[in-house]
Order: structure tokens, then sequence, then C-alpha cells
């Protein structure tokens, strides 16, 4: 899976790649949005597909379906916005983490340390956690 975490306007991720176990490589699961930012965890086509509909205008409509992913988009506006198969939650929060590594992340926030340390602690306990770590500063209102 993955762990990404919020705080203070930089939204952090790792970068690992893997399916069951196995490390496969690296890629990119942060992304700049409209002043904010996009990041998911699970399955990577999920996850891009629904990254492409966020950027595309986020038409309820046509909203991609996720089997085995949680995504996170937060907005310019400081809020939050959390998708997973089971629905939406609009949320606001002082930081926040998705993912395998969720629980050590927050924990690490909690306390004091940054998005990006945070995603690097969790990185060195949770098995599905790894490779480099991306940020995104988040512009705009916050």
């Amino acid at each position: 899976m993955t762990t990404i975490a919020y705080r203070d306007g930089v939204m952090a991720a790792d970068s690992h790649v893997g399916c069951n176990g196995v490390r496969s490589g690296t890629a990119r699961k942060v992304f700049e949005h409209d002043g904010g930012a996009i990041a998911g965890s699970g399955s990577f086509g999920e996850v891009l597909r629904f990254k492409d509909w966020i950027v595309a205008g986020a038409d309820e409509d046509a909203r991609p379906e996720l089997k085995e992913s949680n995504l996170i988009w937060f907005r310019r506006d400081g809020s939050f916005i959390e998708y997973d198969p089971a629905g939406s939650l609009s949320f606001e929060a002082p930081f926040y983490a998705i993912g395998s590594g969720r629980e050590i992340a927050i924990g690490a926030m909690a306390a004091g340390a940054t998005a990006e340390e945070a995603v690097r602690i969790a990185s060195d306990w949770d098995s599905e956690t790894g490779g480099e770590i991306v940020t995104v500063e988040i512009g705009g209102e916050r």
C-alpha cells in the first residue's frame, strides 16, 4: 500500500510499489492540483483514474469506482475530501494520514513530526511503505 500524510501545508507520500509483499518499483503518489494536492494509496490504476477524474472536474455522475484504494484531496480552501470504497467524507483537520502506515504517521505527527518525517517514520515500521518520499506544498488559502 503506502503512507500519505498532511500537515502544515505539506502533503507527503512514499513511492514504494509492491504486490503481495514483493517490492516492484517506485511511483509518484502525490500530485499538485488547483492550489491543493491529490494523493492515493492502494491500486495504482484506481488512484490514477480517480486523480484524472478530479482534474477533469469531479463530475459525480462520472465518478470512478474504488474497490481497493483510498484517495485524499486537499483543497485550496483548507478542507479535505477522503474517498474510499465506502464513499466519501469531507472534513478539516490539523494533520491527517491515509494508507497502510496511517496510524504510525498520525502518532508521529501528534508527537510533532512534519508530514515528511511522519512518512519516513512509517517507512521504518510499515512493510508496505518505503522508497523516496515526495512532497507537495499546498498553495492558495489555508
